[in-house]
């Protein structure tokens, strides 16, 4: 059980996707598509990790995805874009998945 983190780009993906726990999903534009929708309902759980300039979307795409797939999904609030691993943005999407 790998859990998905939905962020805005390819290289934050690679960043999250670099671990035993989750698996990167980049959306690379300005919606979620039926693609990305299809993609994330093979997993449980699913966390919106948007840049900190994108909260409102963060939590549009976690009810969006949410309502679509069923699984669990939570919006986090982000201090730094995911790719800069920011330790207190570490630590919360490790609090996210225990």
């Amino acid at each position: 059980g790998k859990t998905a983190v939905v962020v805005e780009d390819c290289i934050s993906a690679a960043i999250v996707g670099d671990s035993d726990v989750y698996v990167g999903v980049a959306v690379l534009g300005t919606s979620l598509s039926l693609g990305h929708k299809q993609y994330l309902s093979q997993f449980s759980t699913a966390i919106v990790a948007l840049d900190p300039d994108a909260t409102h979307k963060s939590i549009e795409y976690r009810k969006e995805i949410q309502s679509w797939t069923g699984i669990d999904t939570m919006a986090m609030m982000l201090q730094d874009d995911i790719k800069y691993k920011t330790e207190e943005d570490i630590i919360k999407l490790k609090e996210y998945t225990t």
